[in-house]
């Protein structure tokens, strides 16, 4: 019952009143309503109608939850582009946040956007750094540094 329940189905459930008490739980946590035997026309009219707004205000607050976790993943990613900007460039953290909000407006992409790009970028360079690849040549090395075959 609680799995079709948490799909946001409603339920009205006509119970006598000492029976109310195992109902209650349900009835905080999901869109239930609960009416006396024998319930009339008008009772069950009510009680469809209190299901109804508080699966609508169900979704609304799911909506704004689904919001506020974005914004928060959001704010995540831009702290850590931030601060992989404040340790490689040795800027305070203001203007790492600056250089963000710059290359946002240039580009024409949200800031977010912006802020996993330099993310996914830095994963590239961490791996090498952190040793846990090698990497395939030495790229700054001059042809004269590298031993030949020969010797």
């Amino acid at each position: 019952m609680m799995d079709v329940l948490a799909q946001g189905v409603g339920l009205v459930v006509a119970t006598p009143l000492e029976r109310a008490a195992g109902i209650l739980p349900l009835a905080e946590q999901y869109a239930v309503q609960m009416i006396p035997l024998p319930p009339s026309v008008e009772e069950l009219g009510l009680a469809v109608l209190g299901v109804l707004a508080s699966l609508r205000r169900q979704r609304v607050w799911q909506a704004r939850i689904d919001q506020l976790q974005q914004r928060l993943n959001n704010r995540i990613l831009i702290e850590r582009a931030k601060g992989i900007l404040v340790e490689r460039l040795g800027i305070p953290e203001k203007e790492a946040y600056q250089r963000l909000r710059l290359q946002s407006r240039r580009q024409r992409r949200p800031i977010r956007d912006i802020a996993q790009c330099l993310l996914d970028a830095q994963s590239l360079f961490s791996l090498e750094m952190n040793g846990l690849v090698e990497p395939s040549h030495h790229l700054g090395q001059s042809l004269v540094d590298q031993p030949s075959e020969g010797t």
